[in-house]
């Protein structure tokens, strides 16, 4: 069983077509060329779907980085060891 960081690390990675190994607290909109705003969508479905949380509307805009990402998903319950 994957732990939560591996889990968000292979959903961006998915999302993106990019390595997981490749997803550091350096992946954020800027570095990566195919976060766009349909993959952004995408990213933010999938991670509701992966972690079984809703995340809100309003924190989509915020979660341009793979730091504000995880920060995100832990304000919604998720547990990062």
């Amino acid at each position: 069983m994957l732990s939560n960081e591996q889990t968000l690390k292979e959903v961006v990675a998915r999302v993106f077509r990019i390595d997981a190994a490749h997803v550091t607290p350096d992946t954020s909109a800027e570095t990566v060329e195919t976060w766009d705003s349909l993959n952004h969508l995408n990213l933010m479905l999938a991670l509701e779907s992966a972690f079984d949380v809703r995340i809100p509307a309003v924190a989509f805009s915020e979660m341009l980085s793979y730091p504000q990402i995880r920060s995100t998903l832990a304000r919604c319950g998720v547990q990062f060891s």
